[in-house]
């Protein structure tokens, strides 16, 4: 007989499902969860009381798994929900960085998204990457300008093409 695997007491929430989480442990594996109606919302939505990144404290109950509380986060991604409230939308937490993938061309690069979530990165206190993709359909030659413009406002940018493999390294570095 084969040593017997603990159960985890804590993981964090890799991926949320209409009212479970999908969780990781901190030895890698991956298992599903409920969460109790006490953690949620008004509406009985996980809505900002559970979100992917966030640290849960586990209980087990045989092979069942609840999350019990959620640990403090040490920072938020988040925006304005939809609608007419000005209703904070919490997207992820505990984040170590935010990339910004952005292609050059195809669909052509549009300033509004990547200022939005570099506001917001800045806002939250958490370290941003600007990847522009697709160099190998920059027919205009507006990549290193682009990238400079972005330096200039102190944004650190890598320029990518994922057919030739141009950057992809620095990416995962």
């Amino acid at each position: 007989m084969g040593p017997v695997a603990t159960l985890p007491t804590v993981a964090t929430v890799c991926r949320i499902d209409f009212g479970s989480v999908r969780l990781l442990a901190d030895d890698g594996r991956e298992f599903e969860s409920s969460v109790p109606g006490r953690l949620r919302g008004a509406r009985k939505a996980l809505g900002n009381a559970v979100v992917t990144g966030d640290r849960v404290r586990l209980v087990w109950d045989h092979e069942r798994v609840l999350v019990e509380a959620v640990e403090p986060r040490r920072n938020v991604f988040s925006r304005r929900a939809a609608g007419e409230r000005e209703v904070e939308q919490v997207v992820a937490s505990n984040l170590d960085q935010v990339v910004i993938v952005a292609a050059v061309q195809r669909p052509e690069f549009k300033h509004g998204l990547v200022d939005r979530v570099l506001v917001q990165c800045e806002r939250a206190g958490i370290p941003s990457l600007l990847v522009l993709n697709k160099t190998d359909l920059d027919s205009r030659h507006e990549t290193e300008a682009l990238l400079a413009e972005y330096e200039r406002a102190g944004v650190t940018g890598l320029a990518t093409c994922a057919v030739t493999g141009r950057g992809v390294d620095a990416v995962r570095d």
